[in-house]
């Protein structure tokens, strides 16, 4: 072959890749080489399509540009309802666990280690007190993985919790104090030990007892992320009040925010 023809090859070939959109992913990745960034966009374009992930990123990354962004994020969306340092520490707790779960498949689970290596990292050399001591009941969580749900609640049920806000008469049953630290700790303890239905999970965090709201709130957004919309029964979002109505609000909203991408 001549010099000629390869040339002629060439310009061809650069012509022809002009019509091509890169992946927005190996785009990231060039123009940022940063693995955070990239991870994201991987996460995001496994779910949607390249033009929607771009503008997602854009706005996100301005907003997170790191995982110290994500907790700042986190934080500013705690404090709107929950000014206390711990509701703080469980906001971003939560933000780092579904993070973590967002790519994660079922089918072939997760390193329980780097799970908790994860969130617990995410609160790591804070000067507030309140979040080394979270840190510790996370390790005892860690720990303690093995006990029965319901034992657990027990154990854990008022984690965290101080005089007087400490409910004597409960020592000793399985419920959840509404204290934050207590919530999101048996909402990852349920979660863990139910990682193989979604319909099993749910069940168990609606009737932990005390907070149990809270702590399907909490749990359900993990087992949600985790387990994916394919898998929550269809008999499950029936047995919910206007639950079309509710899934055509979500829509709309979804849309409209489409929209501003």
């Amino acid at each position: 072959m001549k010099k000629a023809d390869i040339d002629e090859i060439y310009r061809i070939l650069k012509k022809e890749v002009e019509k091509y959109d890169v992946p927005i992913a190996d785009l990231i990745k060039i123009q940022t080489k940063d693995p955070f960034k990239v991870l994201i966009a991987t996460i995001l374009s496994a779910r949607t399509k390249d033009k929607t992930t771009a503008a997602v990123c854009e706005r996100l990354f301005k907003e997170a540009k790191d995982l110290k962004g994500l907790k700042i994020s986190a934080i500013k969306s705690s404090i709107i309802t929950h000014s206390h340092p711990a509701a703080s520490a469980g906001a971003i707790v939560m933000a780092r666990a579904i993070a973590f779960l967002i790519d994660k498949d079922p089918k072939t689970g997760f390193s329980i280690n780097e799970f908790f290596d994860s969130i617990i990292g995410s609160i790591s050399g804070s000067q507030e007190k309140i979040w080394e001591e979270f840190i510790n009941l996370l390790n005892k969580l860690k720990a303690n993985l093995e006990m029965p749900i319901e034992a657990a609640l027990i154990k854990f049920s008022q984690a965290g919790v101080k005089s007087p806000y400490f409910i004597e008469q409960y020592l000793g049953q399985a419920f959840v104090h509404p204290y934050t630290i207590s919530t999101v700790i048996c909402s990852i303890f349920i979660f863990l030990k139910r990682l193989t239905s979604f319909k099993e999970c749910i069940f168990e965090l609606a009737t932990a007892g005390g907070d149990s709201d809270t702590v399907g709130a909490i749990g359900g957004s993990l087992a949600g992320v985790y387990f994916g919309l394919e898998k929550i029964p269809s008999d499950l979002i029936k047995l919910v009040k206007n639950n079309k109505r509710i899934l055509k609000i979500s829509e709309d909203l979804f849309n409209k925010f489409k929209k501003k991408l």
